[in-house]
């Protein structure tokens, strides 16, 4: 069976399995048939922008996307290292997020500017099919700026789910609108005591899962009314255990809870139920993505029981004990690697652990280091192999008990080594500003680059403001138009260059 013999109804369906590129790509100009289902039936693209090279990016905004609008469903933009300056990017192609007249989801990732932040809200307020939205804001915020966004959020009609993480707990807020419509609530960074929650409860009736900060002084006295409508409840509490208590009282249909705690609880009022196969010999821990380990921190009995198959984050102090690999056994889901040494430890074995985490971690994307240590080559990463890894971060990188500033022989061991070769995004500490066009030059699929250059650091002249503004100036002056280069807002020292 080929692919013209199918049903246009079952290409359709497939259709929803490829990117908007790939569609474009092997699809459009195959024949009449496919381009009518492509631009007339299918209504259902993504635009993800998310880890694309530069090239790729202007191809879909200036060639791609312009035809198919009104077919867009979902948005997500990320103004990470690997796409730096993304949203700033887009609209300034005149694109206005109103156009995409049947938009249902729309993501924003590492926003930094309020007045962009501003432009989004209101262009959300004239899409009319908008349900899921995700807001990630690096920027701190006033008590004054978060109601305000609150209220605009709280406002949109049609809208279901909301993630916002605003990166700021020192002012907190909520909305004075009633929305019935948000059933679905992650709010991080932004704290809530008992009458924050009674108030976000009120004004959203429907609210059904809820993910949360909680902070309840000792002498706070609010007595919440039943919340009916509340299933699922995910939050990190800081308070007395009878406050925690008073709150999951007053949820009668809560049918799932998880707590992050800074307090012990009783076992005798808690009830412990395993559905682990195991349970008197290990303690299973599927939900764990994200973990931190040192050897010293599992050697007590309880801990030592723990097991760890689903992580995709995690942070590793080498060398690790005949432990390790009990507690972490599977690593087909890793997708970050943070690795630093333990320099009051033998260090002679750490590249051989380190290379057998990576041969078991098909998935493994970014890898960084803080510390490393070898004696058997000036070259520290001579020998690691990864099939997977794209994003290496060495900005905080120090190598036998050194801050290793790349110079230009460095970076030209960087580039030939394996990591180097194929690496896509680099973060990383040069001596100088011709660094970094070694690095351009020499690694061959580097498309995304994060640099500080140590001789801006201390400016002969002028500020380290102008100093940047210099070297953002020089550099494209040596790139191609083609190229952004463009200094971080939220370090006076990062320049980002989005390259190919």
């Amino acid at each position: 069976m080929n692919l013209e013999s199918l049903r246009n109804e079952i290409i359709l369906i497939l259709f929803e399995y490829f990117s908007l590129f790939e569609l474009f790509q092997y699809f459009r100009g195959l024949n009449s048939r496919f381009n009518n289902l492509l631009f007339q039936e299918f209504n259902k693209f993504q635009l993800d922008l998310r880890s694309l090279s530069k090239t790729r990016f202007d191809q879909i905004c200036q060639k791609y996307a312009p035809s198919i609008l009104n077919q867009i469903v979902s948005i997500h933009l990320s103004n990470d290292n690997d796409t730096p300056q993304e949203i700033q990017l887009l609209l300034s192609q005149d694109y206005r997020l109103r156009q995409f007249i049947h938009l249902e989801s729309l993501s924003i990732i590492n926003l930094q500017s309020k007045q962009i932040l501003g432009e989004i809200m209101n262009e959300c307020s004239h899409l009319p099919h908008l349900t899921h939205l995700t807001i990630q804001y690096t920027i701190e915020m006033s008590e004054n700026d978060k109601q305000h966004l609150f209220n605009q959020v709280w406002s949109l009609p049609k809208l279901k789910s909301i993630h916002l993480n605003m990166n700021s707990t020192r002012n907190s807020s909520n909305s004075t609108i009633i929305s019935k419509s948000l059933k679905y609530l992650n709010i991080e960074h932004n704290i809530y005591s008992l009458s924050r929650f009674a108030d976000l409860c009120r004004n959203t009736p429907n609210l059904r899962h809820l993910s949360a900060w909680f902070v309840v002084e000792y002498n706070e006295f609010q007595i919440l009314k039943p919340i009916y409508s509340i299933t699922r409840l995910n939050i990190t509490f800081y308070g007395l255990e009878n406050m925690l208590e008073h709150v999951l009282e007053n949820l009668p249909n809560l049918y799932q809870l998880k707590c992050d705690l800074n307090v012990y609880i009783s076992g005798y009022q808690w009830e412990t139920k395993s559905t682990v196969q195991y349970d008197k010999e290990y303690l299973q821990c599927p939900c764990i993505t994200t973990l931190n380990y040192g050897s010293s921190s599992f050697t007590d009995p309880i801990r030592s029981r723990f097991r760890f198959n689903n992580i995709e984050h995690l942070s590793l102090s080498l060398p690790f004990n005949e432990n390790f690999f009990f507690i972490v056994s599977k690593f087909v889901r890793l997708r970050s690697l943070f690795v630093y040494t333990d320099t009051n430890k033998n260090l002679n074995n750490i590249q051989f652990q380190l290379q057998l985490i990576l041969d078991q971690a098909p998935r493994l994307y970014s890898l960084e280091f803080t510390t490393w240590s070898r004696s058997d080559s000036e070259s520290p990463f001579e020998g690691l192999r990864s099939v997977s890894v794209r994003r290496l971060n060495l900005i905080r990188f120090n190598f036998n008990d050194q801050d290793y500033h790349f110079d230009e022989k460095e970076c030209i061991e960087l580039s030939r080594s394996f990591l180097g070769i194929q690496c896509e995004v680099l973060i990383i500490t040069v001596k100088n500003q011709r660094n970094i066009l070694t690095l351009l030059n020499n690694l061959p699929n580097l498309r995304s680059l994060y640099a500080h250059s140590l001789d801006h650091y201390w400016p002969e002249n002028g500020s380290v403001s102008s100093a940047m503004d210099g070297l953002v100036q020089w550099l494209r002056q040596q790139l191609p138009p083609t190229c952004a280069v463009t200094k971080d807002e939220n370090d006076s020292f990062g320049i980002h260059l989005w390259i190919r």
